[in-house]
């Protein structure tokens, strides 16, 4: 027997409600470095007196 209704619910709610924090913290986390990339490209292109994109550098 799988248990009652209201417990199987209890533990289907409860998982949800530890993953969704975790993702949330790492969906946050992603966008933050991907900020930062982006922000340290601007900061060097104008550091070094470019006035157009700096391309991406090829993942290897």
């Amino acid at each position: 027997m799988l248990g009652s209704p209201k417990r199987l619910r209890s533990v289907l709610l409860n998982t949800i409600g530890e993953v969704v924090p975790y993702a949330r913290e790492t969906l946050l986390r992603v966008a933050s470095e991907a900020h930062h990339q982006l922000a340290d490209r601007a900061r060097l292109a104008l550091a070094a007196g470019c006035r157009t994109p700096v391309p991406k550098p090829h993942a290897t």
